[in-house]
């Protein structure tokens, strides 16, 4: 997450509102991470979700990660440097998600409010998901 916000080629918009929230407020990015993260936490007491010990894990050692990768994390160095750093940063948040999704322990906060809401509200497309899930991997894929 830090090279793709120390890049400064672009950041998601979780970590924008994190940054955002780390110079308001006068804290690291890591510790602002961990408070939006239990502030979503209690926002998933309304929509019944169930945390689980990868939620936990995930308030617990991704803002300590976000802070520890930005002590070390030298500047990027010249021109290529930013683009390095969006590159290695798409490669290791990609890498980190699939063991996080594979090891299926709970979902994050964010995600479990995504879910959350998707389950209450039934918005339109839902029901495509639900589909396509019931039907297998090859409708998952577009065969």
């Amino acid at each position: 997450m830090m090279m793709l916000v120390q890049s400064g080629l672009g950041a998601g918009s979780w970590s924008v509102l994190t940054g955002g929230t780390a110079d308001a407020l006068g804290i690291s990015f890591g510790w602002a991470t961990s408070l939006i993260s239990v502030l979503v936490l209690l926002a998933w007491i309304p929509l019944r979700e169930l945390p689980g010990l990868g939620t936990v894990l995930s308030v617990a050692v991704v803002g300590f990660a976000a802070d520890a990768t930005a002590a070390v994390l030298p500047e990027p160095p010249g021109a290529p440097g930013p683009v390095g750093y969006l590159l290695l940063g798409l490669l290791a948040m990609a890498f980190f998600d699939a063991l996080y999704l594979g090891a299926q322990f709970g979902s994050g906060p964010r995600d479990g409010l995504m879910t959350g809401l998707v389950r209450l509200t039934r918005l339109p497309g839902t029901d495509t998901v639900a589909r396509d899930r019931d039907r297998g991997p090859r409708a998952q894929s577009g065969c």
